[in-house]
């Protein structure tokens, strides 16, 4: 069962979505489920990443609010007398960067 991919948030974040996109209801999605779509046991995922459903949620609902932010803000950094027009620029660039 054990898959040679390591485990990271990232992987475990994609693996959440595709079992969500098919679960009928919430009580359908499980870290079991998870681990089962990553190819490992529920152990790794429980033993270093989530201790359950609700942290991993909270987690991906930083993690998809957070990422645009920091690429905001580096972009900002760089150089602040940007315009509106490089500003959508970058957006638009960014956005099939965007994890989600």
């Amino acid at each position: 069962m054990e898959n040679p991919q390591p485990v990271t948030t990232e992987r475990i974040f994609y693996a959440y979505l595709k079992v969500a996109r098919v679960a009928e209801s919430t009580k359908d999605i499980s870290l079991a489920k998870i681990a089962e779509e990553l190819g490992v046991s529920r152990q790794a995922i429980y033993k270093n990443h989530f201790q359950n459903i609700e942290e991993l949620t909270q987690s991906l609902h930083y993690y998809v609010d957070n990422k645009p932010y920091q690429q905001l803000k580096c972009f900002a950094f760089h150089d602040k007398n940007h315009s509106f027009k490089e500003l959508l620029n970058f957006f638009c660039r960014k956005r099939h960067s965007f994890p989600l």
